[in-house]
């Protein structure tokens, strides 16, 4: 699989239950320090944060593994390597399966651009 960041800008988001995760990828500008990306993990109910990172994500392709999602500039609620160490399992314009840092696969659909 050979995906550019570009192609993940927009909002993407899983729900299970009331708990909802967006993951928020945006242009990042290095000269002004803009548009970092954010991923939330939120009770949809109170709107209560569970946990939260901010950070420029960065895609490496390799040919024979995943595709690696690695943060840079990160900032974080708590340090949680499962929602901090990303591979894409599946990638379509609309749809794509992210692996976590302990193995679970999760559904996210895209929102908006």
């Amino acid at each position: 699989m050979n995906i550019e960041i570009e192609q993940l800008y927009g909002v993407w988001r899983h729900i299970h239950g009331n708990i909802y995760t967006d993951f928020n990828i945006r242009r990042y500008d290095e000269k002004v320090h803009k548009g970092f990306s954010i991923f939330t993990i939120y009770n949809n109910d109170d709107r209560k944060i569970i946990y939260e990172w901010q950070g420029v994500p960065r895609i490496v392709n390799y040919p024979d593994k995943l595709t690696d999602i690695n943060i840079d500039y990160l900032q974080c609620t708590e340090n949680m390597s499962n929602y901090q160490d990303i591979k894409i399992w599946h990638f379509t314009p609309q749809f794509m399966v992210l692996e976590f840092g302990n193995g679970q696969k999760v559904e996210f659909n895209k929102i908006s651009q």
